[in-house]
């Protein structure tokens, strides 16, 4: 799920055949289809979108999301995750089994496949506003893996990182990064992946979903399958329970750059909310 940095525009991705789309804060949403979708990304305004498939291309908008393009020169992969810079020019994407493609012309050329580490189960890729810090996340054990120069080379962040990571959010400069694992734990950390905090929101009866993330890195919504989203003012130290009246499984989660609009959306997209 992808949010404009006003939140007026806001793109989720249902992991089906739906790419669904709104322009006016979540009030109506139009879909395209041409799934399996697993990951949305975009530029800050949101005009430009990338979208990943299984087993597919990688898609690119120009329009918001009204019309796609497919770009086939990535190859059809397992594509797992996508992110982007916020002028769109920097795109970065990942397959299942830990391969990485750039783009640094907002998808009109890609560099050549770069293996970060071979093994199969990685989840997500983030990116700070201007392209230059990545982090991507392996799940079955595996570390949290980090990049300072755009993806050209990758630092191993280690046993103490967290492992069995389903998903990541980043803060806009990329020194804040928020992790969340099959164990029902959060990890923050505010130094670029290099140490790592864990957080105990609550105790839930199945792992987190997803976590989004203000720009700053302070404000964080958790949601995690259940019909209750976790909220956080102070980077995930503290944490209090809303209820979302009427959602029952929970699975993605965006926010507006300043953290004050708030977009969830349940699994395959039958239901989405918004509110502040």
């Amino acid at each position: 799920m992808f949010s404009s940095s006003d939140g007026t525009k806001v793109a989720v991705c249902d992991g089906g055949a739906r790419i669904w789309t709104s322009t006016d804060s979540g009030s109506t949403w139009t879909y395209s289809s041409a799934g399996p979708w697993t990951s949305v990304a975009g530029s800050s305004d949101r005009v430009q979108l990338i979208a990943c498939q299984n087993g597919g291309y990688i898609w690119i908008s120009t329009n918001s999301g009204t019309n796609w393009n497919s770009i086939t020169a990535p190859g059809p992969r397992s594509w797992r995750s996508v992110a982007s810079s916020s002028d769109g020019q920097k795109i970065v994407a990942l397959t299942w089994d830990g391969i990485l493609m750039r783009s640094t012309d907002g998808g009109s050329t890609w560099s050549a496949p770069y293996t970060i580490k071979t093994g199969t189960n990685w989840n997500a890729i983030v990116s700070s506003v201007d392209g230059t810090k990545l982090a991507v996340c392996e799940g079955s054990g595996g570390d949290i893996w980090t990049s300072a120069d755009s993806g050209a080379t990758w630092t191993d962040m280690g046993s103490s990182s967290p492992h069995h990571e389903t998903g990541m959010a980043s803060s806009s400069d990329g020194t804040k990064l928020v992790t969340w694992e099959n164990s029902g734990n959060i990890w923050t950390s505010t130094d670029s992946g290099a140490t790592w905090t864990r957080r105990y929101a609550v105790q839930l009866a199945w792992p987190w979903t997803s976590v989004a993330c203000s720009s700053d890195g302070s404000k964080l919504a958790a949601i995690g399958g259940l019909g209750y989203v976790y909220i956080s003012t102070d980077g995930g130290t503290t944490w209090s329970q809303q209820p979302v009246t009427g959602a029952s499984s929970l699975a993605f989660a965006a926010s507006s750059s300043d953290g004050t609009k708030l977009f969830l959306c349940d699994s395959y997209s039958t239901n989405i909310y918004s509110g502040k």
